[in-house]
């Protein structure tokens, strides 16, 4: 069993060629066996019988022509009779060595000399044939069968040298076919290994239209698409540290020019009251207080929505739809389904989804110029469907945009990103005239099974 994998091991290790050229050689060796074995197992023997057919044919013919040499010859007739008979051939390469007439006792009446096969091998075949002149008297015929093994070893050479060309015309052949098909494949390698070293700009060549062609030809678009993608990627990524960094300034400008400055007032308001002056102050540094508190807790909810955590999805959904309509003065409705039935969605998803909902809401209204925003989210029994509409005034390029997912809409491939992190996908659909569609799907099945994704 050891030896047997070893060999099935060495064996798929070979190259194509050296695997093809085996097979070829193997079946012109198969073929050749083959037909030798069939001439040892037929031809050879019936070679034989027509040899001992034609030695009976010679016996009954030289014991007729005998028979009445004996009522009415001489010996010497008969003996010339006899001396005819065994330069008598019935084949090529045959020859007779003896003939012999006897009487019904076994007596020798006539016989020719003995004449020794040039083949010490060959096989003499011996036939007998009643005379009627005699009462149980027989001639007998002694043949040698050097044509069976002249004829057998004549088909077997040829046999040979026939299976030898075709064998060195089908491996040259071979050699010639298989070095067409395994080049490309070779350089469809090459073009892998460089595109996995990060080459994308590297195409294999495509030389012929068959199989191994259609397969280059597929790999290059498959490149192309990567290098797309890619392309896509690092747009999307520099796009996300801008905008990082962007929310960061943002937050840093509220909190130095509002909250700083409400927070420096009221220390000096506090600093007055304190020393016992600008009382009447105290419900002026309340209503400051107060709204510094607010303002606080909306940049806590822009970077992170309280109500996710504590009330759900859908809470939060309602509250991120009321804030960018009452934001952008732009309709927003949301309707949802089922989100916390039977029990709430896992964290990753619900912060997926509230970050895809917000992502193409904001998208719609700034980049595509929306007039209204419906948004849809609804539980299913193994997934979790978002669906965003949306109205806008250039709709027929939005359509556009929806229909192809372009290299410039950053919007739709984050949103696609984002969905896939989770084993989800984006199917984004044009409405002629009025806007488009996102379907948004997401499985439930893969959460837990996969390492947790970290999404903000």
């Amino acid at each position: 069993m050891v030896l047997i994998k070893a060999t099935k091991s060495r064996l798929l290790g070979l190259p194509i060629l050296a695997k093809v050229m085996v097979i070829a050689v193997g079946l012109a060796l198969s073929l050749c066996l083959a037909q030798v074995w069939l001439i040892e197992h037929y031809y050879f023997p019936m070679e034989e019988r027509e040899v001992e057919a034609d030695t009976s044919f010679l016996a009954q013919s030289l014991a007729a022509g005998a028979s009445p040499i004996l009522r009415n010859g001489t010996p010497a007739e008969l003996h010339e009779l006899l001396e005819e008979g065994t330069r008598i051939s019935p084949a090529p390469h045959t020859s007779v060595q003896q003939v012999l007439v006897a009487d019904g006792n076994g007596q020798v009446l006539a016989r020719t000399s003995h004449r020794p096969a040039r083949d010490a091998k060959a096989r003499v075949v011996e036939r007998s044939a009643p005379l009627a002149a005699v009462q149980g008297g027989t001639l007998s015929v002694a043949l040698n069968d050097r044509h069976v093994d002249y004829e057998v070893n004549w088909h077997e050479r040829r046999i040979v040298l026939t299976t030898a060309i075709i064998a060195l015309l089908a491996l040259a052949g071979t050699g010639l076919l298989v070095g067409m098909v395994t080049r490309p494949l070779r350089e469809l390698g090459r073009t892998v290994r460089e595109v996995k070293a990060g080459n994308y700009q590297a195409r294999a060549p495509v030389r012929a239209n068959d199989e191994v062609g259609a397969l280059a030809a597929a790999f290059n678009d498959m490149t192309v698409a990567l290098q797309a993608k890619e392309a896509m990627n690092r747009r999307l990524l520099k796009r996300l540290l801008s905008l990082g960094e962007e929310e960061r300034k943002r937050v840093t400008h509220e909190l130095n020019d509002q909250t700083a400055q409400a927070l420096s007032s009221l220390v000096v308001g506090l600093a007055a009251v304190e020393a016992g002056a600008n009382q009447e102050r105290l419900p002026e540094l309340r209503a400051l207080a107060s709204q510094t508190a607010h303002e606080v807790h909306d940049l806590s909810l822009a970077l992170r929505p309280s109500a996710l955590e504590d009330l759900g999805l859908a809470a939060a959904l309602h509250t991120l739809c009321d804030g960018l309509a009452k934001r952008w003065g732009v309709r927003v409705d949301c309707a949802v389904s089922a989100l916390d039935q039977p029990a709430r969605l896992p964290a990753e998803i619900e912060v997926s989804l509230f970050r895809i909902a917000e992502e193409a809401i904001v998208g719609a209204i700034l980049h595509h110029r929306a007039t209204s925003v419906d948004l849809v989210v609804e539980r299913k029994e193994a997934s979790v469907l978002a669906i965003i509409v949306y109205d806008c005034a250039d709709s027929d390029a939005v359509g556009e945009q929806a229909r192809s997912l372009p290299q410039d809409d950053l919007d739709l491939l984050a949103i696609e990103q984002r969905a896939k992190l989770l084993g989800g996908s984006l199917r984004a659909e044009p409405r002629p005239g009025t806007g488009a569609s996102l379907f948004i799907e997401i499985p439930l099945t893969t959460v837990g099974q996969s390492e947790t994704v970290t999404c903000g």
